[in-house]
């Protein structure tokens, strides 16, 4: 669905999202250049909030309302391609964040979470995509879902790789070249295969602006 500065809420919201301090896993793709507000549930108050947003380029974060976490991406998320993003609560108190199908880490909150739902506040709010109370997100998003238990590591990896929408490698770093007597020597920092897995380099030789045949290394 495409949010531009629109909102995706829950009418009569039912009673099947996890509140308290109970076990949850909130499951998004999105696609943006800008910053907001992904999907969120709850009520503002201390740690009565569960709001999965990007919070800069390069920023994921979970807002609980005055006790949140921030996660850093390896890359920019805000560069208009598909990411599939999953936010996972521990009730030992352990939140982890995925990007992509790989790990950002973990985090601990100050004190057990106590999520509100409709049915516990009525200034709580059911699901929403797209907005909260400190702005939108201009972006589109796609397969949001909340589990009432913890994804494992191995499926979150799971839902990222059935979509067919891997992560294309990172470039190589550093490349260099050194010309000889009808040959040149080429090297290169290695990429990261994103998830994926980098079986081969393309090098394409050129003299002057005239490329040559490619040669797989």
């Amino acid at each position: 669905m495409r949010l531009p500065r629109g909102v995706v809420r829950q009418i009569s919201p039912g009673p099947g999202l996890p509140s308290g301090n109970a076990a949850r896993s909130l499951e998004a793709w999105f696609k943006s250049t800008s910053t907001g507000p992904i999907a969120r549930y709850g009520a503002g108050d201390t740690r009565k909030l569960f709001d999965l947003k990007v919070s800069a380029g390069n920023q994921l974060q979970v807002v609980t309302y005055n006790d949140d976490h921030t996660f850093t991406t390896p890359h920019a998320v805000t560069d208009g391609v598909w990411h599939h993003v999953v936010a996972t609560y521990d009730p030992a108190n352990v939140l982890t964040m995925y990007l992509d199908g790989s790990s950002l880490g973990t985090a601990g909150f100050n004190a057990t979470l106590n999520t509100q739902t409709p049915q516990m506040d009525a200034n709580a709010s059911g699901l929403v995509i797209g907005n909260d109370q400190w702005g939108w997100f201009n972006s589109t998003v796609d397969d949001v879902a909340v589990y009432p238990y913890v994804l494992s590591a191995a499926q979150v990896t799971s839902h990222f790789s059935v979509s067919g929408n891997a992560t294309l490698p990172s470039p190589p770093g550093s490349v260099t070249a050194v010309g000889g007597d009808g040959q040149a020597l080429v090297a290169w920092n290695p990429s990261s295969g994103n998830g994926g897995t980098l079986s081969s380099y393309n090098v394409t030789p050129y003299v002057g602006a005239v490329a040559g045949t490619p040669q797989q290394v």
